[in-house]
C-alpha cells in the first residue's frame, strides 16, 4: 500500500499545529490572567471548561495550514490536515464527554 508523501506531510502538520497552537494558547490566557482581564481559576469546573475552550481553539488553529494548502490547491495535504482535524475532534469530544453532557 502506497500512501501518497502530501497526505503524510498534512497529517503531520495536522497533529503538530493543535500541539504549539494549544501552548500559545495557553500561555495567552495565563497572560490575561496576570493582567487581570480574565478570573484567576479557583473551581475545577472553572478549569475543566478552560481547557476546553483552549482544546477547541486549537483544533481550530488547523484551518491556518488547511487554508495554506487550499490556496495552494495541494488537496492531498488538505486531506491530510481533515483526517487529523476528526481524530483530534473525536478525541476531544470523548474526553470532554461528562463536562459536555451536564
Amino acid at each position: 500500500m502506497k500512501i501518497d508523501k502530501n497526505i503524510l506531510i498534512g497529517l503531520v502538520l495536522g497533529l503538530g499545529v493543535p500541539v504549539v497552537g494549544y501552548a500559545i494558547i495557553m500561555i495567552i490566557f495565563e497572560q490575561l490572567t496576570d493582567l487581570g482581564w480574565m478570573n484567576e481559576l479557583s473551581s475545577s469546573f472553572g478549569v475543566m471548561k478552560r481547557m476546553r475552550t483552549m482544546g477547541v481553539l486549537a483544533i481550530a488553529v488547523n484551518l491556518i495550514p488547511f487554508n495554506y494548502f487550499k490556496r495552494a490547491g495541494n488537496m492531498s495535504s488538505m486531506r491530510g490536515i481533515v483526517l487529523a482535524t476528526f481524530l483530534y475532534a473525536a478525541f476531544w469530544i470523548i474526553y470532554f464527554w461528562s463536562s459536555i453532557n451536564q
